[in-house]
């Protein structure tokens, strides 16, 4: 039997009709013009002339710049420019700052197998190091960026390949030549380290590759560290006749196993899920997968870098009036007002954002109400903003490499061991104490200026203990235990005392049970 359908009748005079309902509604990307706007202009007026600049005075051309503060416009411009990569993703700016990466890349390992003078390799520092430097950043945010999973495998390769290669060369060419090692195998382990632990983070750490990479990098440090303590004990004692060498353990030795260590933890900490290790790399990933980390460790570079100029220039003059630096050197390179404002800007810029962004976002009452423990969650915070802020130190210690190559003579480096270890135990309590301010407020900005306030208390108390009226009294002694600059003054002379180590541990711990408290209390609100 058939049927008629039924139809809405419309009247003829009536031409207004309801629209047709399509759905979903076609959703249109945002355009990151303000990103746009700065890449340019980081470009065009940072990054270009600022190459130009150092091309020109390496080749003998000249230029109009003068090449410290080109050197500083390109850092600034790569600056901006790697906010626009990690900012812009759309097909054609990701390419191109994808094909930039491989440029770095590729001028690393020409200035490696360059013939020169000097012979093969020795052109590689310090502009082909720079260049590994470089592109790894822009590598990362373009295989983020990638939508192309081939792509992207690819990029995770190449990156994976290099990390191997690098720390390949730099702990087994350092294992065999101690030379080696205090001049290229330290940058190529350090940057091989860097390429490997970037590779797990891109692929993640439950993908084969990722796991396999980071068992490859815990298994290689674990083999450094204990074949450099075998080695140490031999030379030590002459032992299986192998040549009496005291030295080798205090010089060598003890850089190989450090960096051993240093491998073997990180390893074990990209692959290990428990509780604490998985809180802690989430909040590195936070770090790392926003801009913010790239620009602060581009501009405490250029920080550093201006405190090694002067170091170099004093050095210079001194040494053409024949008078050298007394050791240790390191004292005179590293003590100084640019490390003091380093540590006060870094400290609050690392802290700001550790409750305070979880606060603002509400994301802090899901993370507490997870099976996770309080202490679990203000200690994973902790530990990684220690590892961003000894990050911000690194180029101090790189610039020494620098000075030792380019120098050509041998300097005492072993107070530098004492002084990392002072920069530990006092970062630690600065740290917890900026942990602490930004679990009191949702505001990043408040947070930090706590922190500043924080900071300059604490170099107000080296001035204060230095006042006429305070010399020779009890608050000398009592004002030294909390002085962060006062233990870093005697860690670069080699010593480290044991009131004042007990001293900022327990600082530290003060804030970290603090901050620990002001979550518990949360609950009861």
């Amino acid at each position: 039997m058939s049927s008629e359908a039924i139809t809405e009748k419309r009247d003829p005079a009536d031409r207004w009709q309801t629209p047709q309902e399509v759905a979903p509604s076609v959703m249109r990307q945002d355009v990151p013009t303000v990103a746009r706007v700065i890449g340019v202009a980081a470009l065009v007026f940072g990054f270009a002339p600022g190459l130009l600049a150092i091309v020109f005075d390496k080749t003998g051309t000249g230029a109009r710049i003068p090449v410290g503060l080109g050197l500083v416009m390109a850092l600034f411009g790569l600056a901006g420019m790697l906010y626009h990569a990690a900012r812009d993703g759309e097909l054609e700016i990701r390419r191109a700052y994808g094909v930039f990466a491989l440029v770095w890349l590729l001028l690393a390992i020409a200035h490696a197998v360059y013939p020169v003078e000097a012979g093969v390799g020795t052109a590689f520092l310090p502009w082909g190091y720079v260049s590994l430097l470089v592109g790894l950043p822009f590598a990362l945010v373009y295989a983020r960026n990638e939508e192309d999973p081939v792509w992207r495998q690819r990029v995770i390769y190449v990156i994976g390949v290099t990390g191997v290669v690098l720390a390949g060369v730099g702990l087994i060419g350092g294992s065999i030549k101690t030379d080696f090692l205090l001049s290229y195998g330290l940058l190529l382990s350090l940057a091989g380290l860097a390429y490997l632990t970037c590779t797990v983070g891109l692929a993640g750490s439950e993908s084969d590759l990722g796991y396999k990479t980071g068992n490859l990098v815990a298994a290689a440090g674990a083999l450094v560290a204990i074949a450099a303590l075998g080695r140490g004990l031999l030379a030590t004692y002459g032992w299986l006749g192998v040549p009496k060498d005291p030295r080798y353990l205090v010089t060598a030795g003890i850089l190989l196993i450090g960096l051993g260590l240093v491998y073997a933890t990180v390893g074990l900490g990209l692959i290990s899920d428990r509780q604490f290790i998985v809180l802690t790399r989430r909040e590195l990933a936070s770090f790392f997968c926003s801009p913010l980390a790239y620009i602060i460790l581009i501009v405490f570079a250029v920080i550093a870098w201006i405190g090694y100029a002067i170091f170099a220039t004093a050095a210079n003059i001194s040494s053409s009036r024949g008078q050298p630096f007394p050791e240790p050197i390191i004292h005179n390179y590293i003590w100084g007002f640019i490390p003091i404002v380093f540590v006060v800007l870094s400290v609050p810029l690392l802290t700001m954002r550790l409750f305070s962004e979880e606060r603002r976002t509400q994301t802090l009452e899901v993370l507490l109400t997870a099976p996770v423990e309080d202490a679990a969650v203000v200690l994973s915070k902790f530990t990684a903003a220690m590892i961003m802020y000894l990050l911000a130190w690194l180029p101090y210690g790189l610039y020494l490499i620098a000075l030792r190559v380019e120098g050509g003579t041998p300097f005492d480096y072993r107070p530098l061991v004492a002084f990392v270890l002072a920069l530990l135990i006092s970062g630690s309590g600065m740290v917890a104490m900026g942990l602490f301010f930004s679990s009191l407020t949702r505001n990043q900005l408040a947070s930090g200026v706590l922190t500043a306030l924080g900071m300059i208390a604490l170099v107000g108390i080296y001035i204060v203990k230095g006042f006429p009226d305070l010399r020779g009294t009890n608050w000398v002694p009592f004002l030294t235990h909390f002085s962060f600059l006062d233990l870093w003054d005697s860690s670069l002379y080699g010593k480290l005392h044991l009131s004042e180590v007990i001293s900022h541990i327990s600082f530290a711990i003060f804030w970290l049970f603090a901050t620990v408290k002001v979550l518990e209390a949360r609950k009861w609100l």
